[in-house]
């Protein structure tokens, strides 16, 4: 298992968030395809692979990583890229359309309004729509495999310069459901938001990279608010909202007794409804990256300090 709270170690995968294409990667170091270590032989591979498919997420064709391919996973929903000019590979996972609209909603003609509210049928679009949820459970299936194998599997020596700045552990429901995301946030990470406390700019680019993945799985009537946000509060922990009843990431119990101790923290999930939800923080997750890493990667000594919040009285 990789444990990052109290210790840095080296980089073994990030997440980053391609904004232009609108895909979501996940970037490996290359010692894992050089050690075998995603092969469907592996145990935890095997019995991880078994439990999804009795979840009746899809089908895997095949589980190899080799030079030669172009698509990974569940129904080869995952784009793989080994032209990058770094020790790493990437999966890009395409964020899929997953309601689409047939027509006009039966219930209220299309008029939006039943009686003196909005119908409940349509959810005040006047439109009837219809979910395709295979590709983003296929996704995230896939996606956990992956993690697993990174976290679980044999050891791989891996002598990337940067460091690991956060883990995730993504937990699969299969059909509609949401299932689990969790993981941890490293110090130098940490230290990173330590600095955004009076700097809210820079995580601007989370909810906008949110909101992006939702309005391409779901159809949306601009009449009608949603709820996307990243906030650092003054102890230096971060909350990430996104659509749902009150959902998003949040610390757990033990956040605030880490960081007085300097060290990173653990995350959760908060009432996930649906895996789409699981893409939509999980983009959120890769922005974070994409922001901390460039600053953290220019100057590592830094935020390799252990420090603390200075919480205003």
């Amino acid at each position: 298992m990789l444990y990052i709270i109290e210790g840095n170690v080296s980089r073994l995968y990030e997440w980053y968030w391609d904004g232009e294409n609108e895909s979501l990667a996940l970037r490996i170091n290359r010692a894992f395809l050089d050690n075998n270590a995603l092969s469907p032989q592996m145990p935890h591979i095997s019995t991880l692979r078994s439990r999804l498919n009795l979840l009746q997420l899809s089908t895997l064709d095949a589980f190899f990583l080799d030079p030669e391919s172009e698509s990974f996973g569940f129904d080869g929903v995952l784009r793989v890229n080994h032209q990058t000019d770094d020790s790493f590979f990437e999966l890009h996972a395409v964020i899929p359309e997953v309601e689409t609209v047939v027509g006009e909603c039966e219930e209220c003609n299309g008029g939006r309004n039943r009686g003196w509210s909005d119908c409940q049928y349509c959810k005040g679009t006047g439109k009837a729509t219809s979910y395709n949820w295979k590709y983003a459970n296929a996704a995230i299936g896939s996606l956990q495999l992956v993690i697993t194998a990174l976290h679980f599997g044999q050891k791989v020596e891996c002598n990337c310069k940067q460091f690991q700045l956060l883990t995730t552990n993504i937990e699969a429901a299969g059909h509609n459901e949401a299932g689990g995301l969790s993981g941890e946030f490293g110090i130098p990470l940490q230290n990173w938001l330590l600095g955004q406390k009076d700097n809210t700019g820079e995580l601007l680019a989370l909810p906008e990279a949110m909101r992006t993945v939702y309005e391409k799985c779901f159809y949306h009537d601009d009449t009608i608010p949603l709820s996307f946000g990243a906030t650092v509060k003054d102890t230096g922990l971060l909350h990430i909202t996104c659509p749902g009843n009150r959902s998003g990431l949040d610390p757990d119990d033990e956040a605030s007794i880490n960081l007085d101790k300097g060290f990173g923290y653990r995350y959760r999930e908060k009432n996930l409804d649906t895996t789409v939800q699981i893409l939509i923080l999980l983009t959120a997750l890769a922005v974070l990256s994409n922001l901390a890493k460039k600053d953290i990667d220019a100057n590592p000594k830094e935020y390799l300090k252990i420090r603390t919040a200075e919480v205003k009285a």
